[in-house]
């Protein structure tokens, strides 16, 4: 009743402000560069208005109360500041390194990077240029505590300081996931192979528990990709990247002005590449190939200077392969597959966020998103042909009665529909201790449908098909307070959890042996209310250094395993909760910047990801599921640091370390229970390092470098196998002339073969033995880019 009430008290909020005058400032000042000259055609703008400076580096701009203004001109760093602290003379730098305006868009409050009390890695534009990348799995290894699992074609599961899923086969429970996962204020945690980087503004990931700010999905914490907005000038970018690896990739983005107060922006890629891997069976070298488009389209109406409408259109269609895995774990990277695997996304998504004026002090926003997605994870479930399992390894079918051949497919369709309402006072209503109150609505309905055929014990006559729907309903407060040097900031979120479920299987066999049964449906709703706080003291203690403690508590939502056979004791789990305690400071001085932070996690019912075989000789006879174990703790730091040597050099450090541990648990295989845990996480390893080195030399010459290290982990909850650490060099090197840049680069210089995911089971005929089998990531890649600018 509390938040029906306020969502029709917000919404009547909404449109009286729609009727009321707008209230706007004027901005002015002038541009030099760090020499002192004066630098005209600087564009300077907020997502309303928009204008350039003159000859003499002198501008006038009208505003609205509650805007980030960007400076931005090709050749210079792109800064933003707040209408609250624009100085008269803005001074553009070449530097590289990241200063104190880049600002934080997910935050619920607009601060500079330097000002967020948080552990934050923030890649903008120019570091994701430097590492010539165009997707997320590019700039992975270089984020502290963050891990990715493979297993899928793109990365769609993330891990942060330890928590996180490596996988959502089908029965493995509801989407809800760990890491809350961003692109224009579209949810599309669980799916994250959208993740392509071009005509991408900014990134932030999060690290901690974020639900208190975005409720469900982000207990681990966050990854929020923000694309370039329209602007009332025309501007563009064009882009080619050729490699070794039979890659093609053509990217444009183009916008500017339609009419008066209507602004837009489009952007168009076309990726294909073979996938490194040859199909010895098939005699082919794009068995794992990826085939992949995108395109992205905003729109920008902004009628008054308080008033703005922005639309955002996603459509992305990822048609690609997948064939990886081998029975002889060759380094070779070849594979025997004799069926084609897939593993496609393809997603239709709009976006719209309304600006509305300002009234009674109170400036309101509205955003609203919805996205359907419909994805494809098939593979050969043995991994071979019949020719490899006689001549290899002496199995005849004919001899046995029988081929070993099999096929897994998971059909996907995930439908997700938000609303978010947010109110937030301005600076002119005086509340004690200078405080600032910020309030939100928010909503989602998801639904997902599963059809999985050969899953549950092999051969195409067996499926399963679920339907879950997921509705989310909360309101969240926070305060923030100024006491002097210091800052008092403190969230609270309640939130209402609903999930029913309705799953259905058919044509079950049992030992090789047909039975033509349909088992009945199993329907099921849970209902969950959660509490989410944090609470975070910044001390300034000058204007170049600042410290922080934070407590947070985050929560992940329980749910229903979709496995018919499972026992009543597995087939519901419960929620997940945990308690981080945190420390940190951040240091910016002219040449020399440092950020830190320190964390302890105490987890309980955490969730655990189980798989087991349940017949030998069949590769598709898993049974995957989540439980809870009892507790465990995640703790550990991290540190980024980077130097200023020159205007010309710059350097880059940041470390990572990670100790964790769950406690034993155990669960039900069979007739018989089965002890885990008593060890280390899964997908956590202790350490994790980048080196950035970036030099640009006056006549445009650069090059870029970067090493990354990354320890062990083990690969699952349910067995004890671990990858082995490994380092992989990158490189950069190129030449820039005003708008055009050509440059050669190098992923993993060394041809390191490192392991990305490890399943250990039986599979080789006809001993069926237990034997950990790996993917790996790709090998050496070289290729050059070309980019255009204007």
């Amino acid at each position: 009743m509390i938040i029906r009430y306020l969502k029709k008290t917000c919404k009547l909020i909404a449109i009286v402000q729609l009727l009321s005058l707008p209230y706007s400032l004027t901005i002015s000042g002038k541009v030099i560069n760090e020499d002192g000259k004066k630098i005209p055609n600087v564009n300077i703008f907020t997502e309303t208005n928009g204008t350039t400076s003159l000859k003499n580096g002198k501008f006038k701009l009208e505003i609205d109360g509650n805007s980030l203004v960007t400076f931005s001109h090709i050749g210079y760093e792109t800064i933003q500041f707040h209408n609250t602290n624009i100085p008269k003379t803005i001074v553009l730098k070449k530097s590289n390194i990241l200063g104190e305006n880049v600002y934080v868009n997910s935050s619920l409050d607009n601060k500079d990077m330097y000002n967020t009390p948080a552990s934050i890695n923030l890649f903008n534009y120019k570091t994701i240029s430097n590492n010539a990348t165009n997707h997320l799995d590019g700039l992975s290894d270089q984020v502290t505590n963050l891990n990715i699992s493979g297993g899928t074609s793109r990365p769609r599961y993330f891990q942060i300081r330890g928590i996180g899923e490596r996988s959502h086969y089908a029965g493995e429970g509801p989407p809800n996931y760990s890491v809350n996962f961003m692109i224009d204020d579209i949810d599309f945690s669980g799916i994250g192979m959208i993740g392509h980087l071009f005509d991408v503004y900014q990134i932030e990931i999060f690290k901690g528990p974020q639900s208190t700010i975005l409720g469900p999905n982000a207990i681990a914490g966050s990854i929020n990709i923000t694309t370039n907005n329209p602007t009332p000038f025309y501007t563009g970018q064009f882009e080619t990247l050729y490699s070794n690896d039979n890659l093609i990739s053509h990217a444009g983005a183009f916008g500017g002005p339609l009419e008066k107060n209507l602004t837009f922006r489009i952007a168009g890629l076309k990726h294909s590449q073979n996938g490194f891997r040859k199909n010895l069976y098939l005699d082919s070298d794009d068995s794992n190939k990826k085939d992949e488009s995108l395109i992205r389209a905003k729109l920008l109406w902004s009628p008054l200077d308080e008033f703005s409408i922005k639309f955002t259109h996603i459509y992305s269609d990822l048609n690609n392969q997948f064939d990886v895995w081998a029975p002889d774990n060759n380094t070779s990277l070849h594979t025997y597959s004799d069926k084609t695997g897939y593993d496609s996304q393809n997603t239709i998504a709009n976006s719209v966020k309304i600006n509305l004026p300002t009234i009674f002090d109170i400036k309101t926003y509205y955003k609203f998103s919805n996205s359907k997605s419909n994805l494809i994870h098939s593979y050969d479930g043995d991994w071979g042909n019949d020719s490899l399992w006689i001549n290899e390894y002496g199995w005849d079918p004919i001899l046995e009665g029988y081929n070993y051949s099999f096929f897994d497919s998971t059909n996907r369709t995930k439908n997700t529909i938000t609303n978010e309402l947010i109110l937030r006072t301005t600076d002119d209503i005086v509340l004690p201790l200078d405080t600032r109150l910020i309030m939100g609505l928010y909503s989602s309905n998801i639904e997902q449908i599963d059809s999985a055929n050969g899953y549950l014990y092999g051969g195409d006559a067996t499926s399963l098909s679920s339907n879950y729907k997921i509705d989310n309903s909360s309101i969240y407060f926070n305060l923030n307070s100024q006491i002097k040097s210091s800052e008092l900031n403190f969230n609270i979120r309640l939130e209402n959890y609903s999930l029913m479920y309705i799953g259905y299987a058919e044509n079950f066999y049992n030992d090789y042996y047909y039975l033509d049964i349909n088992l009945p449906k199993v329907d099921t709703l849970q209902s969950n209310n959660f509490l989410g706080l944090s609470l975070t003291l910044k001390n300034n203690i000058n204007s170049d250094m600042l410290f922080y403690t934070s407590f947070s508590k985050g929560y992940k939502a329980g749910g229903i395993n979709q496995h018919p056979y499972l026992n009543s004791q597995s087939r519901l789990y419960e929620p997940e909760y945990n308690f981080n305690y945190e420390i940190g400071g951040k240091v910016s001085l002219s040449k020399i910047k440092l950020n830190f932070a320190l964390f302890t996690m105490q987890r309980t019912d955490l969730q655990v990801q189980i798989s087991s075989q349940q017949i030998e000789g069949d590769p598709n006879s898993f049974i995957y599921y989540t439980a809870n174990a009892s507790s465990g703790y995640n703790k550990g730091f991290e540190l980024e640091t980077s130097y200023q040597i020159s205007s010309n050099l710059n350097f880059k450090y940041s470390f990572g370390y990670l100790k964790t541990h769950i406690n034993q648990f155990s669960y039900p295989y069979e007739n018989d229970v089965i002890l885990a845990g008593n060890r280390d996480q899964a997908m956590s390893p202790n350490f994790n390092s980048s080196l950035n080195i970036n030099y640009d030399h006056n006549t445009g010459l650069f090059i870029y470098g970067n090493i990354t290290s990354k320890d062990s982990y083990y690969f699952s909850d349910s067995h004890d196998q671990i990858s082995k650490p490994y380092s992989l060099i990158n490189i950069n090197f190129g030449y820039k002339k005003d708008n055009f840049i050509i440059s050669l680069w190098t992923k993993n210089l060394t041809d390191e073969r490192y392991p990305i995911r490890g399943f250990y089971f039986g599979l080789e005929p006809p001993s069926y033995s237990d034997k950990l089998y790996l993917s790996y990531g790709n090998p050496k890649e070289i290729g050059i880019r070309l980019s255009y600018k204007f």
